[in-house]
């Protein structure tokens, strides 16, 4: 299921674990690609429900964000189907991009996994969270095809 996707592997994931802020994110260099999810390791996140910290000699680019894994299995589960481990929206608001029209990030510490598709989807604050999940069924699916409609304009022709 990988045809379609902006997918390389293995990233030249050239990072200093040792260099971390108060976030937990791991620093990169000028000419990397964003740090998604903060470094931690989406398929851990989605099979064991646990936020493990990705290793930085284990990375993918995917949708112009450097993705780590916790150990070559997790890395080769997430290249062989990626869709199910890629946040909703690429870590973009969905309540702040339905509701209001704007594009904001969103952050790991207001994250979640919806109960009906188990994908990742993350918001800025509580408050957008709150209100996901209270209605998260207005705005998986929508919000499940906006993403797949991007990644089809972003790789006409595969």
């Amino acid at each position: 299921r990988t045809s379609g996707m902006t997918l390389q592997t293995p990233a030249s994931a050239d990072l200093n674990p040792a260099s971390k802020t108060n976030s937990d994110a791991i620093s990169l260099p000028a000419d990397q690609p964003e740090l998604a999810m903060q470094g931690y390791c989406p398929v851990t996140v989605i099979k064991q429900d646990r936020w493990v910290e990705g290793n930085p000699k284990l990375g993918v680019i995917h949708l112009g964000k450097l993705y780590l894994f916790a150990d070559t299995d997790a890395m080769q589960t997430f290249l062989a189907d990626p869709v199910p481990y890629t946040p909703i929206l690429n870590e973009i608001d969905v309540v702040r991009f339905f509701e209001e029209r704007k594009i904001v990030k969103g952050k790991r510490e207001w994250g979640l996994k919806d109960p009906t598709h188990n994908r990742m989807f993350f918001f800025a604050d509580e408050a957008a969270m709150n209100h996901f999940w209270n209605e998260y069924e207005r705005y998986t699916d929508a919000s499940i095809e906006v993403m797949e409609q991007a990644v089809r304009e972003a790789n006409p022709g595969t």
